[in-house]
């Protein structure tokens, strides 16, 4: 079967901490749970965007920490001998977080570890503006930074 070129690439979820259920049941916390949005196809494409305002309707605490810029193809490259710049954008009526001028796995570790009040039960990085599948996945920026979640 051949992929259309408009079709939205996987969403690729990591789960840094416990989860929210057990045997069933809904673990209750005195914390909202904590999304961290991410994409390599920066803070204002269409499908971070579609993203942000489908899980805005759950009673989930959705932060983005995007790129400023494009950056696909990044892979799990890191920003470290340039300056990031970090801005606070409002993405859309419930859902804000940061543009960050860095590759997406940097994006994620100053979300996680800078910007953020506590980690996140969950990072979603994701919906591709084009698919990642078979062996361009080792090269997307949009993989990279869930494979940089699972590391933290």
């Amino acid at each position: 079967m051949k992929l259309a070129r408009t079709q939205l690439g996987l969403v690729l979820l990591v789960v840094i901490t416990a989860g929210v259920s057990v045997g069933g049941s809904r673990v209750e916390s005195e914390t909202p749970f904590t999304i961290l949005l991410t994409n390599d196809d920066g803070y204002n494409a269409p499908g971070l965007r579609a993203l942000a305002e489908a899980l805005a309707a759950s009673t989930a605490h959705v932060v983005v920490a995007a790129p400023a810029s494009q950056q696909s193809g990044a892979s799990m490259a890191i920003t470290y001998r340039e300056p990031i710049f970090v801005r606070p954008i409002k993405l859309t009526a419930d859902v804000s977080g940061f543009a960050i001028q860095a590759r997406p796995a940097t994006c994620v570790r100053v979300g996680v570890e800078s910007l953020l009040e506590r980690k996140p039960e969950l990072v979603i990085s994701g919906i591709n503006s084009g698919p990642n599948v078979g062996i361009v996945s080792f090269y997307s920026g949009t993989v990279g930074a869930a494979r940089q979640a699972a590391l933290l």
